[in-house]
């Protein structure tokens, strides 16, 4: 059984991070000390349990987003997205105006699919 501890998983970011600097792994300006990796991933870890309070009070729809100081805000959209959508569909479909504009046409593998 792996054991996930904070004090765990940090023993083996610094042995990873150890071994990656033995092996002359090259960081191409990404901070990979230790400190550094358990800093993302607790802010990661973090992120992940916003993602899933947000996700306990429903879909978050299309709105506006913003970062106001240290804060992230989400505002609802002004009205939802595709409102009034199945009003116009209906408008188009009683004046006979949803006619094909080009004509079906089938692929040349169509007759060998089997459904």
């Amino acid at each position: 059984m792996v054991d996930y501890s904070p004090e765990a998983v940090a023993q083996r970011l610094r042995l990873m991070s150890n071994l990656s600097c033995e092996r002359g792994f090259v960081n191409k300006g990404v901070d990979m000390s230790p400190d550094a990796v358990a800093d993302r991933l607790r802010s990661m870890n973090a992120l992940s349990r916003l993602c899933a309070r947000l996700g306990s009070v429903g879909p978050v729809e299309a709105g506006e987003k913003s970062i106001e100081g240290d804060a992230l805000v989400l505002r609802k959209p002004p009205q939802p997205a595709r409102a009034g959508w199945a009003e116009a569909a209906r408008r188009v479909s009683q004046k006979g105006e949803d006619a094909l504009v080009m004509a079906e046409f089938n692929n040349d593998d169509d007759a060998d699919l089997k459904w």
